[in-house]
């Protein structure tokens, strides 16, 4: 098999069918109930979102799997998941997000509920997971205090993000800030390791296939707004993504790149807040205008800006 194969089947086709199929049988399961009356998470519309939410990490752990099984690798699946490749193993963490999905419309706050300690767990799993160590990355150990912060706070501030945009009727576009969140990622990725920008194309791939399902459902429906809960994975993975392209680089990247990196998602939800109350086609241009403004500053430094002492 080529490498052109493994991309087209592992990155893109593999996670979108999945995604695209967990998506569609959460907006099943969901059925037409109201959302606001729902007081647990065990209830109809929580199992929906978690289906979809888990779907999404199936997604992620089948890019995984043809990663292994093109890499013809010795070592068993899960030896080489958790090799000292520190990026492949954040995939027990991202299940560990994709559980706060069931109690997404269980009470009014969501901070006060036992989704928030699911939450916390996970981005500190994640967090510690995500860090490479070892006798090679021993200079790197100077950096891990800060960066396990970095990624604990990008997923709490992402997520809490992701639930205020949801919660003011963003559910119909929300994952199109999610994918312009992995946007800076997957430039930081794509320019200092090919493997983790593969993945990082999977994770593109998954939540395109699970935005379409919301198109299809009809942007206002219920089955829509349910299928919107691979946000909490979604975060993770954009925390986790950017991490290892800090540690996987020998560039000089100033920090306020990895900071655009990291908190994307909500300096789009900080610019909305003032107009959530306001109608969807001034809310989506005013959010596709920061999206394409983070990422084109992004791309200016990236690919742009040339060093002239690096010649």
């Amino acid at each position: 098999m080529t490498f052109g194969t493994e991309l087209l089947v592992g990155c893109i086709a593999l996670p979108a069918v999945i995604a695209f199929i967990a998506a569609w049988a959460s907006g099943r399961i969901a059925g037409t109930g109201d959302v606001a009356a729902t007081t647990s998470p065990w209830n109809r519309t929580g199992a929906a979102a978690l289906v979809a939410a888990t779907g999404w990490c199936l997604a992620m752990l089948a890019s995984l799997a043809t990663g292994y099984h093109f890499s013809e690798s010795e070592q068993s699946f899960s030896a080489w998941v958790l090799d000292d490749e520190a990026w492949r193993s954040i995939i027990a963490p991202l299940f560990v997000l994709a559980l706060a999905a069931c109690g997404m419309f269980a009470v009014t706050d969501p901070w006060i509920s036992w989704r928030v300690l699911l939450v916390g767990l996970g981005s500190t799993w994640l967090a510690y997971m995500v860090l490479p160590t070892g006798d090679g990355w021993v200079d790197t150990l100077p950096l891990h205090r800060t960066w396990f912060a970095l990624v604990v706070a990008s997923v709490l501030l992402n997520t809490a993000s992701f639930q205020s945009l949801h919660r003011s009727g963003a559910g119909s576009w929300l994952l199109l800030v999610g994918l312009a969140g992995l946007g800076p990622a997957m430039l930081l990725t794509a320019l200092n390791y090919a493997a983790p920008a593969q993945w990082c194309l999977a994770a593109i791939s998954a939540t395109l296939a699970c935005q379409i399902v919301v198109t299809l459902r009809g942007a206002a429906t219920l089955p829509s707004r349910v299928v919107s809960a691979v946000f909490y994975p979604l975060a993770g993975a954009i925390a986790a993504l950017t991490t290892t392209s800090r540690f996987y680089t020998w560039e000089d990247y100033p920090a306020w790149l990895y900071a655009v990196a990291l908190f994307a998602p909500t300096c789009i939800a900080v610019t909305d807040f003032p107009i959530r109350r306001r109608p969807w086609w001034l809310r989506v241009p005013v959010a596709a205008m920061i999206a394409g403004l983070l990422i084109g500053v992004c791309v200016w430094q990236l690919l742009l800006t040339v060093d002239d002492t690096s010649w």
